[in-house]
């Protein structure tokens, strides 16, 4: 069962790669939606380990995160696969989706793995900024692109290294490891807690 959690990691590296291809890059000779389609489809695996893996130790961050974070990726992946056309209603509920998928994996981490947890935590925060700029144009309220840039302009950058350390954490083993891989030793969160 390792192979499949290395495998969640060369893909959310992968998808890494994409992000900063599609932004940096010229695309590596895609065009824009099929840059989104791959870096959001490549990141799902990842989203299911993750959650998987700490089902155990924080049961309700790690579901909400794993429905969050393969609800915000397929989301964006499906606007792209249509061409690209969404609406502004459905761009602040993917990234809203992923801001959730983030705090929550954030607080999944942090009794283990404090600084993976804490950064994965301000990727949601970043994710956060990027809502409240992207949600007054839902109203058809225009955000001066000073304001879009500060405040949500920090969740791409952060989003694109986030993949990388999250994909050499599970490629090496040091997050992901899957129910089948742990010891029964290793004990549950008591009852009542939470994380």
């Amino acid at each position: 069962m390792r192979a499949v959690t290395a495998l969640a990691g060369v893909a959310a590296i992968a998808s890494g790669v994409v992000q900063v291809g599609a932004f940096f890059l010229g695309g590596f000779g895609l065009t824009v939606e099929q840059g989104v389609l791959l870096w959001n489809v490549l990141l799902i695996p990842a989203a299911l380990v993750l959650g998987v893996s700490l089902v155990r130790r924080a049961p309700v961050a790690a579901t909400i995160a794993t429905i969050a974070g393969v609800a915000s990726c397929s989301l964006w992946a499906a606007a792209a696969a249509s061409g690209g056309s969404s609406t502004s209603i459905q761009e602040w509920s993917w990234i809203g989706l992923s801001a959730v998928w983030w705090l929550a994996l954030g607080i999944a981490l942090w009794p283990s793995h404090r600084a993976l947890g804490a950064f994965t935590f301000i990727v949601g925060i970043a994710a956060l900024g990027d809502v409240a700029v992207t949600l007054p144009e839902t109203a058809g309220v225009v955000v001066p692109w000073e304001v879009y840039g500060t405040v949500g302009g920090a969740k791409l950058p952060l989003a694109m290294l986030w993949a990388f350390v999250i994909g050499v954490a599970m490629l090496v083993g040091a997050v992901g490891r899957l129910p089948s891989e742990v010891a029964d030793t290793e004990p549950a969160l008591a009852p009542g807690s939470s994380a």
